[in-house]
């Protein structure tokens, strides 16, 4: 049994790979970027929320000294080390959240000329087993997909550097109030 070639299967297959590829293109350019913002906006509110709660702390601290029950310290060397960390740390979030929020890429357009496209649609009216108008869409929606894949990555990359960062200028701020304790 010789193998033919099936054209309406053929042109029918591209209209599947272009339709999927443009769904693609649709959630790496819209989607994932609002998902992400969310992320981001949380993250700069909260880093600049426990900035503002550790300058308020920490004032009171060295203003009045650790005061809590019977318990009554004065600040010691390794309060303030884990101060600095702790203000260092959410001060770094917040940059870095601003520089993200800053640093969007312009978003990559598949088709930057239609009247290429026209073209090549036009010269495939003359042959009608050329499927050269799919091949160059689905070629243009896979290199815009892989650009904004990779800005999404580099997005994605910031955030969880920002997510750790807040955490461990949550941990530094428990470890200076554990260190009035000790002390």
């Amino acid at each position: 049994m010789a193998d033919t070639f099936d054209d309406a299967k053929y042109r029918a297959d591209l209209e599947t790979i272009v339709s999927l590829a443009h769904d693609e293109y649709h959630y790496v350019t819209h989607i994932l970027p609002k998902y992400q913002s969310n992320y981001l906006r949380t993250y700069l509110w909260l880093a600049s929320l426990i900035l503002a709660s550790q300058l308020g702390i920490y004032l009171k601290v060295m203003e009045h000294g650790f005061v809590c029950d019977m318990l009554s310290k004065q600040p010691t060397p390794g309060f303030y080390a884990w101060a600095f960390l702790s203000l260092a740390a959410s001060f770094s979030a917040f940059v870095l959240g601003t520089d993200t929020l800053r640093g969007r890429d312009f978003v990559q357009k598949p088709f930057k000329n239609f009247n290429d496209l026209a073209q090549l649609s036009y010269e495939a009216a003359f042959n009608a087993r050329s499927q050269t108008l799919y091949a160059s869409v689905i070629n243009s929606l896979n290199n815009s997909i892989n650009h904004q894949t990779e800005q999404g990555n580099s997005r994605g990359k910031k955030l969880r550097c920002m997510s750790y960062i807040i955490l461990l200028s949550v941990f530094f701020t428990l470890m200076a109030i554990l260190s009035l304790i000790a002390a």
